[in-house]
C-alpha cells in the first residue's frame, strides 16, 4: 500500500515538473487595454464609432494619432496596429504624457 502511494505522489510530482501549459493564442498575447480607455465593442470595423467619432483608416503609429483617446480606440477596433504600450496597457501612454 505504501509502494501504490509512493508511486502516485512521485507521479504527480514528475506531471507537476514536467507540466506545461498550452500556448497562448494570439488574443491572449495582446496586452490587456487600461480600463479607463475601454471602448465596449473590440471589433475591425471600418465603421464610425458614433460615442467617439473616430474611424479606422491607415494611420497605425502613436505619432500618427491626435489624442490618447484615439490611439485606445485604433489599439480595440483596427487591425495591423503598430502602437506602442505601456506596461500597464495604456497605447501611446509615454507619447502623450
Amino acid at each position: 500500500m505504501k509502494r501504490i502511494a509512493f508511486i502516485i505522489l512521485v507521479s504527480l510530482a514528475l506531471w507537476q515538473f514536467f507540466y506545461q501549459p498550452p500556448p497562448k493564442t494570439v488574443a491572449d498575447q495582446k496586452p490587456k487595454i487600461a480600463a479607463f480607455f475601454d471602448m465596449g465593442n473590440t471589433s475591425t470595423s471600418k465603421k464610425r464609432s458614433p460615442q467617439q467619432g473616430f474611424m479606422c483608416d491607415e494611420r497605425q503609429r502613436c505619432s500618427d494619432m491626435d489624442s490618447q483617446k484615439e490611439a485606445a480606440y485604433f489599439y480595440l477596433h483596427c487591425p495591423n496596429q503598430k502602437l506602442e504600450v505601456d506596461p500597464d496597457g495604456t497605447p501611446c501612454g509615454e507619447f502623450f504624457e
